[in-house]
């Protein structure tokens, strides 16, 4: 039976009263809500929610469509700020900017990736977020995620961030580019892993893991990018989100967020583990487990919230990805944070196990899967046991023959004995009849 958020009416009335609100004026949205809602306040909520996603849906849209000539996108480039002058604009989006530059104060060469905030009318919330970010990289040292090299206070007082540059392709076009196989695939995505662990083992939850955050360097380095949107888990932190979110600063991309970053519910490392799910099933099909360009935010946060993905297998070549795989990423994209992996270890110990033939946890085997498992795993070692096997049969099997042909040479020899005991007694007989019947042999008897 599904629960009451999943339940299809429920999820039918709320895009209802959505619809009705949104198109409602500014100035009676909040009354027509509790009106629709009729005292239900769990409606209430997740009509608040879906109202706010919206409004950050747009927000995020609008950041990534310039409004400007291309030409003054790159009115920073040739500009020094602290000892790095800017070359070209590398991208954009939400809050900040990425130049490449070059170190020009004499001390060496080196060339950074420089972000700043790109926004003229910046409040102090933006740039506290900023200086979170530059405090986040500062205490994240990983061989995959891109190390923050400097940071500080331009001229004009703008607030900079030296990072790493990771001269590579995201992460999808990289294995698609260099056609790797499946192995090689989910080894690349071990280390991804590996670098969001870490991340969580010191409090930090990236929110916005995406390919184009996860550049890969020509030999193959994965490198983990932009902690602009990343969340410290502390109280403090929680507080200082809520009044961006109620700003409008949008802090995750729709196509890898959770249902619980749609909904504005709180977040936790779980969410990044549901992101590293869609990023895996991307990277195993080329696909999105979901299309949401042609939705309604009311609709793509139903599809998110409620509809099961897509198995990858469905969506890959015949015979290309097994159950397996399947269970793995499944497990990833369970909507309730609980359902999913309790951790990002046991997402890699499930991809390492997979890797080396052992049984998955993911996978909710019977004994005949893991009895195939074991098999597959140790075919040599079965291939000799079974030889070794029929050896011993075949040894046994020759005793036993033997043993059988000795028993019946035995029984041969023993009723040729019998033949011959008969045979004497009846010669004995023979003669002893024959010796009676001579000329007086009575007579020669009685003398005896």
């Amino acid at each position: 039976m599904p629960s009451e958020k999943t339940n299809p009416e429920r999820w039918r009335r709320l895009e209802t009263i959505f619809q009705q609100v949104d198109e409602a004026p500014d100035e009676e949205k909040a009354a027509r809500l509790e009106s629709l809602c009729e005292g239900d306040m769990g409606l209430l909520q997740d009509a608040r929610s879906l109202l706010r996603a919206a409004e950050e849906e747009e927000n995020f849209t609008r950041s990534y469509v310039p409004e400007e000539p291309a030409e003054l996108q790159e009115t920073n480039v040739g500009r020094r700020i602290g000892p790095y002058q800017l070359e070209r604009l590398l991208g954009r989006g939400g809050m900040g900017a990425v130049y490449l530059a070059s170190r020009v104060d004499g001390q060496f060469d080196q060339q950074v990736a420089v972000k700043l905030i790109d926004m003229p009318l910046a409040s102090d919330l933006f740039r506290e977020k900023f200086r979170q970010e530059r405090q986040i990289l500062a205490r994240l040292s990983h061989p995959y995620i891109a190390r923050m090299l400097d940071g500080g206070v331009g001229e004009d007082g703008d607030l900079y961030l030296a990072m790493e540059y990771a001269n590579g392709l995201p992460i999808d076009r990289y294995c698609a580019q260099h056609s790797l196989s499946l192995r090689k695939r989910i080894e690349l995505f071990q280390a991804v892993c590996s670098a969001v662990r870490f991340a969580h083992q010191n409090l930090v939850v990236h929110r916005d893991l995406k390919p184009d955050n996860i550049l890969v360097l020509e030999d193959g380095t994965p490198k983990l990018l932009d902690f602009g949107t990343a969340k410290l888990l502390s109280p403090v932190d929680a507080m200082t989100e809520g009044e961006l979110t109620r700003q409008g600063f949008h802090s995750f991309t729709p196509q890898y967020a959770s249902p619980e970053q749609v909904l504005g519910h709180p977040i936790s490392t779980a969410s990044d583990i549901y992101s590293l799910g869609v990023l895996l099933f991307v990277l195993v099909t080329g696909a999105l487990p979901y299309d949401l360009k042609e939705f309604t935010v009311a609709e793509m946060v139903r599809v998110i919230c409620e509809e099961q993905a897509p198995r990858p297998s469905a969506k890959a070549a015949p015979g290309a990805l097994d159950s397996d795989i399947d269970a793995i990423v499944s497990k990833a994209l369970r909507k309730e944070p609980e359902e999913r992996y309790a951790s990002v270890e046991r997402l890699i110990a499930d991809l390492e196990a997979y890797l080396q033939g052992r049984a998955v946890a993911a996978h909710q085997g019977s004994f005949r899967y893991h009895a195939v498992k074991f098999a597959r795993r140790n075919k040599l070692a079965l291939a000799a046991s079974t030889l070794l096997g029929v050896s011993v049969l075949a040894g046994v099997g020759g005793v036993l023959w033997q043993s059988r042909i000795a028993n019946v040479e035995r029984r041969k020899a023993e009723a040729r004995v019998e033949d011959l005991r008969k045979l004497s007694n009846s010669l004995l007989s023979e003669i002893d009849e024959a010796i009676q019947k001579l000329p007086g042999s009575t007579a020669a008897q009685r003398l005896l």
